[in-house]
């Protein structure tokens, strides 16, 4: 099993748990932490949605209504638990919607997000001469619309990832400076210039791309020079 298709199952229904998904995140840091924050959210929203309908009683003054002398204790009390469920699911409804929104927006910027993604799979980052087959390389692309010519460099790595709720290709390229990760992001749309950043000992550029952004970090290595290459080589599918 590889990691996309544990995420893709974990993404299913993130209680799953088999002999292969153990296995498989018994040597995967970043799946096992990719599987940790999905219960998590998973569990969050579970209990936000357990709402008690068996309300208590609300104990009301007597008052009685002289003109009809009828017990004001009765429909006051019928009133308040009629409202008192409606109030209880919409805390219960806010309550996830501020978790969905806290998972999916955290504080910390893009280029860090991008970085902390990068450290979790820091295995591929490697000066290696191992290639990705074309096959293979079209396949994880194709997932998010995308396509690289033929004349591209030597990828050594290349996976579909999860990020911001998207799939997104993760590809390592090799240079003769070292390994630079490429991340194509077809559906992030915040980035409006090209901007470089500096990130737990990562370099990178985060640009603007006719659909969406392309992220290139490395260490050391002309992040220019195969962000120009990339930007060259790649098509967005229909």
């Amino acid at each position: 099993m590889n990691c996309e298709d544990f995420r893709q199952a974990i993404g299913a229904d993130p209680a799953v748990d088999t002999p292969q998904l153990q296995a498989h995140a018994a040597g995967c840091v970043a799946c096992t932490d990719h599987v940790a924050r999905l219960r998590d959210m998973d569990d969050i929203i579970r209990r936000a949605l357990t709402v008690d309908a068996d309300l208590p009683a609300v104990d009301l003054p007597p008052v009685e209504m002289a003109a009809s002398g009828v017990n004001a204790v009765d429909s006051a009390g019928a009133r308040l638990r009629r409202r008192a469920l409606p109030l209880a699911l919409a805390a219960s409804i806010t309550l996830v919607l501020a978790s969905v929104l806290w998972f999916a927006l955290p504080g910390e910027s893009l280029a860090s997000q991008l970085v902390t993604h990068v450290g979790h799979e820091s295995k591929s980052m490697v000066i290696t001469t191992k290639t990705v087959g074309t096959e293979d390389l079209q396949r994880v692309l194709a997932k998010s619309g995308v396509a690289l010519r033929p004349e591209f460099g030597t990828v050594s790595y290349a996976m579909s990832c999860e990020f911001h709720g998207n799939w997104v290709p993760h590809l390592v390229v090799q240079t003769l400076s070292g390994p630079v990760t490429v991340l194509l992001l077809p559906q992030e749309e915040s980035v409006r210039q090209a901007q470089s950043f500096e990130e737990d000992g990562y370099s990178g550029l985060l640009l603007p791309a006719p659909r969406g952004a392309l992220a290139v970090i490395g260490r050391d290595a002309p992040l220019e020079q195969v962000a120009a290459q990339v930007q060259a080589a790649v098509r967005y599918l229909p």
